[in-house]
C-alpha cells in the first residue's frame, strides 16, 4: 500500500498518463476513473483516507483533527516504512505515536500504514497496517501517550474505519474470507461493532444482509458504515457491482444493529454524497452523464426531499466536492484533464470559480467539521507532489501548510 513506494509511483504514473490522454466528445460519458472521489464510498471528512504517497516533506496520511490536532505518517527517506506523528498544532512538538516496525505476527512480515482514524475527540487514534502480499489490514489503536490500548482486530478492510462517539466503540468492515483469492472473498461481507480492548470474537454484526433491517445488502454488495456527527446516527453504505450507492441511516441506539432508513437507493444514480452545514449533498448521474448535486435539508435528508443545486455541466464533469458553513465546494475537470475549484455560497443559487495558487491534476477537498468555515485542498502538481492547502473564505487566500517550515500565505487572484 501508502508506503510501498515504487509500486505506488508506477500505479499513480499510470493515472497521470491516463488523465493526459484526450477525449474527442465534449461531454465526458460516465464515470471518470482520474476522480479520487470515485475511488472512496463517500466523501464525509472523517472517514475518508484514501492511500496517498508522500508530499514534498515526506508526509502522508496528513489527518486533521476537529481540536486543530495533527495526525500524520512520515517517511525520513526514500524506502523507510513510515511512522505515525502527532501534533497538537501546527506549531506543537511533534510525538512518535507508533512505528509499524515494533508489530508483526510473524518474523518475516513487514508491515505499513494503510490509514490514520483519530477518534471525534483526537484522543487516540486507530491505525490500519498492511502487508505488501494481502488486502487484509490488522488493526492496533494508540493513545496519545504512544500506548497500544487495543490491537486484537486483524484480516480486515483497510478502509471506513469509524469511531463511535463514546471513543469506546468503532466499526470496520470484514470481507468474507482471509484470502483475497478465494472466489467468495467479497460475496457477503459484513460491518462489525468493537468493543476497545475486548477481543475481536465477542465483535458483533452491526450491517449486513442478516442483521441490517429495511436495507438491501446483495450477497456481491459492500456494506460499510460511518458515524456521523452532524446528523447524529451512522450512515450505512452499500456499494453495487456498477459503483452506485445505496445509502441508509441508523435508527435506534447506535450501539445495536436496528433498523435502517433509505436515504438514496439505486435506482437513484448516487456515486458520492457528504453532509455539509444543514444539508445532505447526493452527486448522482440521472440525466446527467457529467454529474449534478442535489441537497436535502437535515430534516428530509433522504434524496427524493432533494432539490438540484449544482446543475450538469456541458463539457466538464463534476468530481470531488464538500460543504461547510460558508456553503458548497466542488471541483470540475474537462476533456483535456484541467481541474477547476467552485464555490456556491450558501443561501445563493450562483457559484463561481476559485483561482487555484497552483496547477493541479487532482483534488480531494476536506471539510474537518462542517459547522465551521474550515476548508482543506489536497492538491497533486505536475510533479506527483502532494499539497496541503487550508482555504479562507473571507481573504479568498490560500495558506500552505508544511510540517517542515512555517505555513505561508498564498494569495489568489480573484
Amino acid at each position: 500500500m501508502k508506503n510501498h513506494g515504487f509500486l505506488l509511483l508506477f500505479l499513480l504514473s499510470l493515472g497521470w498518463v491516463y488523465a493526459q490522454q484526450p477525449v474527442n466528445s465534449s461531454v465526458i460519458k460516465g464515470h471518470d476513473p482520474n476522480i479520487a472521489s470515485q475511488s472512496r464510498i463517500w466523501n464525509a471528512a472523517a472517514d475518508r483516507n484514501p492511500a496517498r504517497h508522500a508530499d514534498i516533506d515526506g508526509v502522508s496520511f496528513l489527518t486533521v483533527g476537529k481540536d486543530g490536532s495533527y495526525f500524520y505518517v512520515k517517511d525520513f527517506f526514500e524506502g523507510a516504512i513510515g511512522k505515525v506523528f502527532y501534533r497538537a498544532s501546527a506549531e506543537a512538538e511533534e510525538v512518535l505515536l507508533f512505528e509499524p516496525d515494533s508489530y508483526a505476527c510473524a518474523e518475516e512480515d513487514i508491515y505499513t500504514v494503510s490509514g490514520l482514524y483519530p477518534d471525534i475527540d483526537s484522543r487516540k487514534i486507530a491505525i490500519t497496517l498492511t502487508t505488501c502480499d494481502t488486502q487484509l489490514s490488522d488493526l492496533v489503536m494508540v493513545d496519545l501517550e504512544a500506548r497500544v490500548i487495543d490491537n486484537y482486530v486483524s484480516d480486515i478492510s483497510s478502509e471506513c474505519i469509524s469511531w463511535l462517539p463514546d471513543g469506546e466503540h468503532i466499526l470496520y468492515h470484514r470481507w468474507a474470507s482471509e484470502d483475497a483469492k478465494d472466489p467468495k472473498f467479497r460475496l457477503k461481507s459484513k460491518s462489525y461493532i468493537h468493543k476497545v480492548g475486548t477481543v475481536a470474537d465477542e465483535d458483533r454484526e452491526y450491517f449486513s444482509s442478516r442483521v441490517a433491517s429495511g436495507a438491501d445488502i446483495r450477497d456481491a454488495e459492500i456494506p460499510r458504515v460511518f458515524y456521523n456527527e452532524a446528523l447524529s446516527t451512522v450512515i450505512g453504505v452499500v456499494r453495487t457491482d456498477d459503483d452506485l450507492l445505496k445509502i441508509y441511516r441508523h435508527k435506534g441506539d447506535i450501539l445495536q444493529p436496528s433498523h435502517w432508513e433509505p436515504l438514496a437507493l439505486e435506482a437513484d444514480r448516487v456515486t458520492d454524497f457528504c453532509v455539509g452545514d444543514r444539508f445532505v449533498y447526493y452527486k448522482t448521474d440521472t440525466n446527467a452523464p457529467n454529474y449534478r448535486l442535489m441537497a436535502a435539508q437535515y430534516r428530509w435528508p433522504d434524496i427524493s426531499n432533494a432539490d438540484e443545486v449544482v446543475a450538469e455541466f456541458e463539457s466538464e464533469m463534476i468530481a470531488d466536492f464538500g460543504a461547510n458553513r460558508s456553503g458548497l465546494y466542488f471541483t470540475t475537470r474537462d476533456s483535456e484533464g484541467a481541474v477547476k475549484l467552485w464555490f456556491k455560497p450558501a443561501k445563493r443559487l450562483t457559484y463561481s470559480p476559485i483561482q487555484l495558487p497552483v496547477r493541479a491534476k487532482q483534488i480531494t477537498i476536506e471539510t474537518i467539521d462542517p459547522d465551521t468555515t474550515e476548508l482543506w485542498l489536497h492538491i497533486w502538481e505536475d510533479n506527483f507532489w502532494e499539497l496541503h492547502y487550508r482555504y479562507d473564505d473571507r481573504t479568498d487566500t490560500f495558506v500552505r501548510f508544511s510540517l517542515e517550515t512555517t505555513p505561508r500565505e498564498e494569495e489568489s487572484i480573484n
